[in-house]
């Protein structure tokens, strides 16, 4: 019975020892050999290779990101004129349409207009009434624009109303007398008068031609300034001698409103 029991013991002894050698020469640590690895496509030994995924990310260039501003855009409801300036005393440079838009590139301290860009104009820039206006866009990082100087008032000298009249020819016992508008006003009517000739009152701008016979030509109602028309005064007395006539001119019919009255001597 000791025999057995001797052979079973020694028979364990000898399969532990064999299971030891094995587990001691089963192979190669994967893990400490850099060569054993996968790389990065997934080759067996599922290791990955620092120096190879170093040598990868090297070659991928980086992506790069270029910052926009949001641009910012207006409208309006009702068509409104764009200035040089903010303000009806600035001079008028274009105008925005209902249905169109524009950048904006600025905005004054009041919030009543903006700085854009003219529509009808390229590359030009006015500013815009905000009353029908509608923006688009985070107008609040938009700079606070300077209005420019309020423009000088410019002043036409505006000429006093006045005519000139003089002798255009006697025909027919009778004076035409040429009326030059150098005024202001728009002269309507008329009169002739003069100690020895018949008085003519509210007649027509006319030129009568030469001839007794010729009948009347150029007749006009009214007399524009820088234009210029003429009247008539007669019968003059006899067949010939000097006489002193009197023109007045008025700025409405039946002789109303401005008048003006000027003397002639006439010889025939």
């Amino acid at each position: 019975m000791y025999k057995k029991v001797g052979i079973l013991v020694m028979a364990c002894l000898l399969l532990f020892h064999l299971s030891a050698c094995h587990m001691q020469f089963a192979g190669p640590d994967v893990s400490s050999d850099p060569g054993s690895g996968a790389d990065p496509g997934g080759a067996p030994g599922g290791v990955t290779d620092p120096l190879a995924l170093a040598a990868t990310a090297s070659e991928t260039p980086r992506p790069t990101f270029t910052w926009t501003p949001e641009r910012v855009t207006i409208s309006v409801s009702l068509e409104t004129n764009c200035r040089s300036g903010p303000g009806t005393a600035y001079d008028y440079l274009g105008g925005l349409m209902v249905g169109e838009t524009t950048e904006v590139l600025g905005r004054d301290a009041s919030g009543q207009f903006w700085v854009v860009r003219n529509p009808d104009v390229p590359g030009g820039i006015c500013w815009l009434w905000d009353q029908y206006a509608t923006v688009t866009g985070n107008w609040q990082s938009l700079p606070v624009a300077t209005p420019p100087p309020t423009p000088s008032p410019t002043f036409t000298p505006v000429p006093p109303p006045d005519f000139t009249v003089t002798l255009a020819e006697t025909v027919c016992h009778a004076a035409n007398l040429r009326i030059t508008n150098t005024g202001s006003l728009t002269w309507e009517s008329w009169q002739t008068s003069g100690p020895d000739v018949h008085i003519v009152a509210e007649g027509t701008f006319v030129k009568v031609s030469a001839g007794c016979g010729g009948g009347v030509e150029d007749a006009r109602s009214s007399i524009a300034p820088g234009e210029s028309g003429h009247v008539y005064a007669g019968p003059l007395p006899g067949t010939h001698g000097d006489v002193s006539i009197t023109v007045k001119i008025c700025s409405e019919d039946h002789l109303g409103g401005t008048c003006i009255t000027k003397t002639i001597g006439v010889s025939y």
